[in-house]
């Protein structure tokens, strides 16, 4: 019905050079304790030595059990500033996830759940490589020197990425209310 509002609904989930890693989807707001445990029981386990774990500035990412459970697996933690959108290719992802759901329009709360995990299964290994190559992780190239006659190019020439290093962008979106449901 028009005018009325649904319920509050809140994804949690990681994107891997792979592309999305475990998801949580919630019926409510993550608070401390689901963050944890998410953390603990869904993304450490998943998580390799020397891996990146990057956050936003959201309050409850604070937390030092999941800072313990993300470095007992040889794992860092960072922090991103306060407004860093450039520095989240999370982001990047969501806005394709975001357009899979308005594509498919769910109107229960089963068909949207089935809806979040079909629009996250759109992201491949290419856009998640690309989105975090293009917000600065990964190697840096060298700049190749100037030469004074250029090189002759091959006809079929296939690009490839830098390799990146092992990151996780973590990203709790903001609960969201679907007004379509009931």
């Amino acid at each position: 019905m028009p005018g009325r509002r649904g319920p509050n609904r809140t994804l949690i989930t990681a994107l891997t050079i792979e592309g999305f890693g475990p998801g949580l989807l919630l019926d409510e707001a993550v608070d401390r304790t689901t963050f944890d445990g998410y953390i603990i029981h869904r993304l450490a386990p998943t998580l390799q030595p020397d891996q990146l774990v990057v956050v936003d500035n959201l309050k409850v990412h604070y937390s030092e059990r999941a800072k313990a459970a993300i470095e007992a697996r040889g794992a860092q933690l960072w922090y991103l500033p306060a407004y860093s959108p450039d520095l989240t290719p999370i982001e990047e992802a969501f806005s394709k996830v975001k357009a899979a759901l308005r594509t498919s329009g769910p109107r229960t709360v089963e068909a949207h759940s089935t809806a979040v995990w079909a629009a996250l299964r759109t992201i491949t290994p290419q856009n998640a490589a690309g989105w975090i190559a293009h917000a600065g992780y990964g190697q840096r190239r060298r700049r190749p020197r100037k030469r004074s006659a250029p090189r002759p190019q091959p006809h079929n020439v296939r690009i490839t990425l830098p390799d990146a290093s092992p990151i996780v962008m973590l990203h709790v979106a903001a609960p969201q209310t679907f007004d379509h449901l009931w």
